[in-house]
Parts: structure tokens; C-alpha cells; sequence
């Protein structure tokens, strides 16, 4: 058969599904030693630079241009959820025992008394000089970290709210 008719492949796809759904068959092909065996044979094989390239965890993912990304953020700002959506929420976490603050949590919650007597047992606790100037740089760079942020989300934002506004004003000529 060297060029078969539609009406011919159809008939081989058929039978050849109807043989792969047969659970028979299936345990007849499908062994764990068949599955040891081409193991052994891939194991320490090395794979190709295309191969490599087209795994999941070489994969870039979907990226956005920065001004879809800055007219999303626009969007979200000031957004509230609706009394229904909260409602919701508030069920949907009843009992979690994994949220930080979690009443419900055995243990979670102090007393005033307890928090105050741990705290007094930290305070008095002498630092090295090289403690406080790493407690010191930890807290400039998580601070600068903030402000960065901070002034990237301004600068995104009104750079959305001045392309909106000159695209109102083109609009108006």
C-alpha cells in the first residue's frame, strides 16, 4: 500500500485506536519492564541545544508591552470589591488555618501579657556593633527597595493618564 485512499486510512485509524483503547492490549504493550527499559535506554542521554530550549523552564511565558501593563495597573486603581465579592471571601477563608492573623489558629493569638513579657526579654539584649550596622543596611535597602517601587507605580500611572489625555485632546481637533 503505497498511497491508500481517505476510505483505507480511515480504516486503519480506526482499528489502530480501537486496538490502543483495548485494555488488553494496552497491558500486553504498556509493561514496567518495557517502561524500565527505555529508561535505562534515554537515562544520561544529552539533549540537543533545540531540545533544551523548547523545555518549560526555558520557556519566557506570555510577556506584556509596558503600556498594556500600565493601562491594566491604571484600571485596578481605587478598584473595590463588591459587598457580594467580600461576602464570598469571608467564606471562602472561614477556618483557613494558614492566613497570618487567623484567629481561629490554636496558639496564634497572645495575650498582652505574653507579648509583653517576651518583648521585655528582646529588649534588653545587647547587639554587637556589627549587628546593628547589618539590621541598619537591611532596613536602607528594603526602604530604597519601597521607594522604587513606589516611584515606578507613579511613573507608569501618570504616564497613562497623560497618553489618555492627549488622545482626548487629538480627538477633540
Amino acid at each position: 500500500m503505497n498511497n491508500p485512499t481517505i476510505e483505507t486510512r480511515e480504516k486503519i485509524r480506526s482499528s489502530r485506536k480501537q486496538c490502543f483503547l483495548s485494555q488488553d492490549y494496552r497491558k500486553r504493550i504498556f509493561t514496567p519492564e518495557r517502561a524500565k527499559k527505555i529508561s535505562e535506554a534515554l537515562s544520561g542521554r544529552p539533549k540537543s541545544p533545540a531540545h533544551i530550549a523548547l523545555l518549560p523552564q526555558n520557556q519566557k511565558g506570555y510577556i506584556r508591552r509596558p503600556e498594556v501593563i500600565a493601562k491594566i495597573a491604571a484600571m485596578q486603581v481605587g478598584r473595590k470589591h463588591s459587598p457580594e465579592t467580600i461576602s464570598l471571601m469571608r467564606e471562602i477563608h472561614k477556618g483557613n488555618q494558614h492566613g497570618i492573623g487567623n484567629k481561629s489558629r490554636a496558639g496564634q493569638i497572645q495575650s498582652l501579657e505574653e507579648r509583653a513579657k517576651k518583648s521585655a526579654t528582646l529588649k534588653g539584649r545587647p547587639k554587637s556593633e556589627e549587628h546593628k550596622a547589618k539590621l541598619k543596611l537591611a532596613a536602607l535597602r528594603r526602604w530604597e527597595k519601597f521607594r522604587k517601587q513606589s516611584n515606578e507605580q507613579l511613573l507608569k500611572v501618570n504616564a497613562v493618564y497623560e497618553e489618555d489625555a492627549t488622545e482626548s485632546s487629538d480627538a477633540g481637533l
